[in-house]
């Protein structure tokens, strides 16, 4: 029996024509926009409900992304309008509970306007959230989540392999987050979590797809030829040698 491909992450895998799409017969569980906390989850549920062997590949975008998840219990808060709410934003690990994220150091952002039927408590638990959550706590939580799918697949005996979409961990300060780093397992990283996705992109001569300028985040958003690049030299010997 051939092992199933789970994959997960952000726009960085859910695009398109990202390099999971490059993946024969892959399930891509990726979520735009979305948060290591949200996109573990969506993971370890498929890995969950995905009968026989398998191998998982997962993605990590910036620890800093929040959610808030709608449903039956807070759904009065929020006047939603289901016809402008993308389909990725829905359906959460295959529930009917609704998405809402984007919850980083900003808070409030009015472009999420189009999104949304967005009222005053939405805008206000936003800017809540983004000004009373330290960006070391959300931080901490992402990687809890992530070591949590570290240990999942260890003992379900699954191959994992982690990268870096673009925000690595070099930047990370903090007592707590020092703490919790060293209960990471680098050994299933990708270079062992010293490369990104966009800074290996950059130094093979990708520019960034809409051209904007590498930012403070090393951030190169990947071009559909950067995309397929990235697959054939990382991804793609990386699952050859787990299906030997």
């Amino acid at each position: 029996m051939k092992k199933k491909i789970i994959t997960g992450g952000c726009s960085f895998t859910f695009n398109e024509g990202s390099w999971a799409s490059h993946i024969p017969n892959v399930v891509n569980v990726a979520r735009g926009g979305s948060g290591p906390v949200t996109s573990v989850r969506e993971v370890m549920i498929k890995l969950q409900e995905t009968e026989g062997e398998k191998i998982c590949i997962f993605q990590v975008s910036n620890p800093c992304r929040k959610e808030i998840i709608i449903n039956s219990d807070n759904q009065y808060l929020f006047h939603l309008d289901d016809s402008k709410i993308k389909y990725y934003d829905r359906n959460i690990c295959g529930t009917d509970y609704t998405q809402l994220k984007g919850f980083g150091g900003q808070g409030y952002d009015p472009k999420h306007e189009a999104q949304y039927n967005i009222n005053s408590f939405h805008k206000q638990a936003r800017q809540n959230i983004a000004l009373a959550i330290s960006d070391e706590q959300k931080t901490v939580e992402s990687y809890e989540m992530l070591m949590l799918l570290q240990l999942y697949c260890k003992a379900h005996s699954i191959p994992l392999l982690m990268f870096y979409g673009w925000l690595d961990k070099s930047d990370l300060t903090g007592e707590l987050i020092q703490k919790v780093l060293q209960g990471i397992d680098w050994s299933v990283w990708w270079q062992q979590g010293e490369e990104t996705m966009s800074s290996w992109l950059h130094q093979n001569g990708h520019k960034d797809r809409k051209g904007m300028p590498m930012d403070a985040q090393n951030k190169v958003r990947p071009t559909l030829e950067g995309h397929k690049h990235f697959y054939h030299e990382i991804i793609k010997p990386w699952i050859q040698n787990q299906l030997k």
